[in-house]
């Protein structure tokens, strides 16, 4: 009887613990904070978000380079990524035979690189845009130095525009591009900018 007790009086606990209404809660509200983050607990383990800005033409792919322009944008990204602790990294990018959405494993949610600004919470969140801005805009410079070549719907899907598959800024191509100073479906451009415009791309932890 003591045992049973004292097992009552534990869970009892539990349930009344902040964000516990009800027994519906228990296992679940023991295990998540408040904020709604299962990853809270141990935030250099969450993955981040960063900005490269390293003013790439809407050619990312050299002629001579036999990599696509998105094996190049992905290693670019990874060599910055180095600055930032190291790991993997995947540019925000899609062509016509890949969307920006399938090339990225559902390892988020995803940061901005303090680790404490949540900016999408999972892979099927980003086709909803990001919970805050990319970058504080507060931070960010007004003009082109906050958008980034995607060749991304919303969705997460190519779209028509890429910059002849990233190798051409000339002959008038355009590509859509994304926004790191906007939360939410602003987040993609309504514009697409010409291929030749200095750009910069958008990496995501992997």
């Amino acid at each position: 009887m003591r045992a049973t007790a004292t097992a009552i009086a534990a869970l009892s606990g539990v349930l009344a613990a902040p964000g516990c209404g009800s027994s519906t809660c228990y296992p679940d509200c023991a295990a998540t904070p408040a904020d709604g983050s299962p990853d809270a607990a141990d935030p250099a383990t969450r993955k981040r978000v960063f900005h490269l800005l390293n003013g790439a033409l809407g050619a990312i792919k050299d002629a001579n380079d036999t990599r696509t322009g998105m094996e190049v944008a992905d290693a670019d990204c990874t060599t910055a990524g180095q600055t930032h602790g190291g790991g993997t990294w995947r540019a925000w990018l899609s062509d016509s035979s890949m969307n920006a959405i399938d090339r990225l494993a559902d390892v988020g949610p995803w940061y901005r690189l303090d680790q404490q600004t949540k900016l999408f919470a999972s892979r099927a969140a980003i086709t909803q845009g990001p919970l805050m801005a990319i970058e504080d805009p507060t931070d960010a410079s007004a003009g082109v130095r906050s958008l980034f070549w995607s060749g991304t719907l919303l969705d997460g899907t190519a779209s028509t525009t890429n910059c002849s598959e990233w190798t051409s800024y000339v002959g008038g191509g355009t590509a859509t591009v994304g926004r790191t100073d906007t939360a939410g479906s602003g987040w993609v451009d309504p514009t697409p900018l010409s291929c030749s415009t200095y750009l910069s791309l958008l990496c995501f932890e992997q």
